[in-house]
């Protein structure tokens, strides 16, 4: 991801590679070499901290952070008093008794020297995963979240025995409180381990689990899932066919299911009207409230919304978003919403346009602890109820997630070996424009791609 939310701090990616980061740094957790907080964006500098290397995804934990670089390398820094950092700690680097300010490299050999595709930070613990399809986790474990067997923490970054996954080739992690989930892209498997004191693990019952355990098939009908959240104490799966379920606490109306009630198992959201006939594309799980990205890049929300999370009204007497409701376009000045997140006490958005859109509180819950600073990137603490865009030259005037244009002359050289008149004996000629328009759409800026496709002939 491109974009994720702490507790009350944000991490997001620009096109460049570039890292930002805002909000309360107490802990180190912006990895801007101090523990001094930030209410806009702040670079953080790509030759100290990553090696000189483009960032790629980020995960935010409750005061830890990593990321995954180009090179398929991990960077871990933030609070590391559990271990969570999972790699041992010089005493030279602290700022504090268990502070990384800065990003610190993780070596490939606690991975078995394989490349990392992705890391999912949980609230005092770190999931990794390798792109031969291990995972591995450091950190607090005493909901056996580390999925080793035990309730022993680990300081290092340990291997979930593959036994656990039943031999499923792991594609997908997320991590919450004190619980996890993986998919397996190979066939649709979902495992979950960790406290299930909620029943947040879709498994009808209550206990803990110490290794993954599979979240039965049968709860999705004959479709599989394709993509799975975890929040504080409740989960969130989307499905083959487009449809989203959920389970675990409820008290705020977070799984959207129209009542507060606990779901001891995958509970479907809605029916195939739910949504306005869209399929459910994605999903992002907070504290106490949901994002939901359709097919036609419209976003949704449910749980709570006094506290501004939802984005959706500035009326703090509708305390509760039932079931999902839209987030009207408008609120994005008119743009699609492409990635999207939901934190403890913030929501954010990216549009179509690159540009990045934040609400909520944007500090910590009372309850929880006692933060004063944004992690909105406004320029100030003030509460956020409805989308709010950010300034582009706060992120370098930059487009916000993994955007790569095409120069204009080497478009132009590969629509001269496949357009028909131009590229006359090219080996590509007679491809289709379909397969053309696949070839080019990831690389091509907003609006762009009509201009190929007129270019090919597809238009009149």
């Amino acid at each position: 991801m491109a974009l994720s939310l702490g507790t009350d701090f944000s991490l997001v990616v620009t096109e460049h590679g570039d890292l930002y980061a805002f909000g309360t740094n107490r802990n180190g957790q912006l990895g801007l070499g101090t523990t001094t907080n930030q209410l806009l964006p702040a670079l953080v500098d790509r030759v100290q901290a990553f090696a000189g290397e483009e960032a790629v995804s980020v995960s935010c934990g409750y005061a830890h952070s990593a990321c995954v670089t180009r090179g398929d390398n991990l960077f871990v820094w933030g609070c590391n008093e559990q271990g969570q950092l999972g790699l041992e700690i010089p005493t030279a680097s602290t700022a504090g008794s268990h502070n990384i300010v800065r990003p610190l490299a993780v070596p490939r050999a606690l991975f078995n020297n394989a490349p990392v595709r992705m890391v999912a930070c949980g609230k005092r613990f770190t999931l990794v995963l390798t792109k031969h399809g291990g995972v591995w986790s450091a950190g607090a474990n005493q909901s056996g979240q580390l999925g080793l067997g035990d309730t022993e923490s680990r300081r290092i970054f340990t291997k979930i025995d593959p036994v656990f996954f039943a031999d499923n080739t792991i594609t997908l992690i997320t991590a919450g409180y004190r619980h996890c989930m993986a998919l397996s892209g190979q066939n649709g498997a979902l495992l979950a381990w960790g406290m299930n004191a909620w029943n947040q693990l879709g498994i009808n019952s209550n206990r803990l689990h110490l290794v993954p355990a599979a979240v039965p098939p049968a709860c999705f009908g004959a479709a599989v899932p394709v993509f799975v959240d975890v929040g504080i104490d409740f989960s969130m799966v989307v499905t083959s066919d487009g449809a989203l379920y959920g389970c675990g606490m409820n008290n705020n109306y977070q799984l959207g299911l129209g009542d507060n009630m606990l779901a001891k198992f995958m509970k479907r959201v809605g029916d195939t009207g739910k949504f306005k006939g869209q399929r459910v594309r994605s999903v992002r799980c907070g504290r106490v409230h949901s994002m939901i990205l359709t097919e036609d890049n419209t976003l949704w929300a449910c749980g709570l919304s006094m506290d501004p999370l939802c984005g959706i009204s500035v009326n703090p007497v509708a305390c509760y978003v039932k079931v999902p409701a839209r987030i009207r376009h408008a609120r994005f000045h008119g743009n699609d919403v492409v990635v999207f997140a939901a934190g403890v006490s913030h929501s954010a958005a990216i549009t179509s346009k690159g540009e990045l859109y934040t609400w909520g509180a944007g500090v910590g819950y009372a309850k929880i602890d006692t933060f004063k600073y944004s992690a909105l990137g406004q320029n100030n603490s003030h509460i956020q109820w409805l989308p709010r865009k950010l300034l582009a030259a706060s992120l370098g005037n930059a487009r916000v997630g993994r955007w790569h244009g095409v120069r204009e002359d080497i478009l132009l050289a590969f629509m001269m070996a496949t357009h028909k008149r131009l590229g006359e004996h090219c080996v590509f000629q007679g491809l289709l424009c379909e397969i053309i328009s696949i070839i080019i759409a990831p690389v091509c800026v907003p609006k762009a791609l009509d201009g190929v496709e007129d270019l090919l002939g597809r238009l009149p």
